[in-house]
């Protein structure tokens, strides 16, 4: 009887090294490997899509911030508020100017309706300004205040060439280079001339602004820390007045906020319709999982092994399987969007940016699916396993294997 007890103690008293050899004898015989494999699924295809829907909302975050030249761009039809650039300063914002509006331009006996832009050096704040030279195409490059860049048609329709004069306004200008893109061109009617930029040093000696010009002023506003940015906006837009607005990333582009949008949503689609169907596999292969272990669970309980000790087995064997999934599960769901991600840049125009640091974000909505996906779908089938009554188990097991001895004699 002492050794009955005793042996019965010894049962109940399981250490880390049995979880552990019974964790690796089951992943053998490939009792577990099902629910692994599935699991590990779920897991690659949900952190693919958030890696991929990352990349897809920052490259498209950037198209819209160089759609604006910046990440806030204040529109005016007067001058602006000095009041404004101090509230930039004080917060740390960098901050470039520029004044737009419809003007002529004369070379020799022609001349040319254009949309004349007159920008600080600071400009653009994001995106890039591509202007083609003697010396090749060249990105944001420093305008000086004797230089002009045009667009490459008003070269055909003034019959010019670079490093020819024009004179705009008062002022004469040597052309030194034509605009290949310009960030925040825009569609209006004023952007459908061909577009001349000129310093905003320059401007002044053109004599071009005068009573009833119809002059757009901006500014563009730009900082790496959004927290800055929302505070500047809680300044700024009680003091705007009729004539002046502040364009954003969510205003400024609605065609590209549209695309941002039923981008996330069609992934997000792909997302639900992956989450469900991994947790029918899951299901699937936790019902098999416990039908293999029903007769040494119920064998184990025969001998003398408590509920308690059943359950911390289990317990221990799920926890394993959602660590290896988990880990498995991230490391090809960044592979495959890499892959992907490749395919989108070389066979097609979309530009993706380098995820050169997974969000924190996508590696915890990963964990919270897969601890939901295990506790749900595979914890209650397991669980009513070791809850059964192991005499009917055992029973019920002699009796089918008494009956195919019947059929098959």
């Amino acid at each position: 009887l002492i050794q009955i007890i005793n042996e019965h103690k010894r049962l109940n008293k399981i250490n880390l090294s049995f979880f552990l050899r019974h964790f690796y004898r089951d992943l053998r015989a490939g009792n577990l490997t099902l629910v692994l494999l599935s699991l590990v699924i779920a897991i690659s295809s949900i952190s693919c899509i958030s890696f991929l829907s990352d990349r897809v909302k920052q490259s498209l975050n950037k198209d819209i911030q160089a759609s604006l030249g910046a990440d806030r761009r204040i529109s005016s039809d007067r001058p602006l508020n000095e009041e404004f650039i101090d509230s930039a300063e004080k917060l740390g914002l960098k901050s470039a100017k520029g004044v737009r509006f419809p003007s002529m331009v004369f070379y020799e006996n022609t001349s040319k309706l254009v949309s004349l832009k007159a920008i600080s050096s600071e400009y653009p704040l994001k995106g890039q300004l591509e202007i083609e030279t003697f010396s090749g195409l060249e990105v944001n490059p420093k305008l000086s205040n004797d230089s002009v860049w045009i667009d490459s048609s008003l070269l055909n329709q003034l019959n010019v060439n670079l490093n020819d004069y024009i004179f705009v306004g008062n002022k004469k200008f040597k052309i030194s280079g034509t605009v290949k893109y310009e960030p925040d061109r825009g569609i209006n009617f004023v952007n459908f001339a061909p577009r001349v930029f000129i310093s905003m040093k320059a401007l002044e000696q053109t004599g071009l602004i005068q009573d009833g010009s119809r002059v757009t002023y901006r500014l563009w506003l730009s900082s790496e820390n959004e927290e800055v940015l929302k505070k500047f906006d809680q300044l700024i837009l009680t003091k705007l007045q009729p004539g002046q607005k502040i364009d954003t990333i969510s205003n400024a582009r609605p065609d590209l906020n549209e695309a941002l949008s039923k981008a996330n949503s069609f992934l997000s689609l792909i997302g639900m319709i992956t989450i469900l169907m991994s947790a029918v596999a899951i299901a699937l292969a936790s019902r098999q999982l416990a039908n293999s272990q029903k007769d040494s669970v119920a064998l184990m309980q025969a001998l003398g092994c408590n509920y308690k000790t059943l359950r911390n087995i289990s317990f221990f064997e799920l926890s394993m399987v959602l660590a290896v999934g988990f880990f498995l599960g991230c490391f090809f769901g960044y592979l495959i969007q890499l892959i992907l991600g490749w395919f989108l840049i070389e066979f097609s125009d979309i530009n993706l940016p380098h995820l050169s640091l997974p969000s924190l974000w996508v590696f915890l909505q990963a964990f919270v699916i897969a601890v939901l996906l295990v506790i749900t779908f595979s914890w209650p089938i397991l669980h009513k396993t070791f809850k059964s009554n192991p005499f009917f188990t055992l029973r019920f097991e002699k009796a089918k294997l008494l009956n195919f001895r019947f059929f098959k004699n």
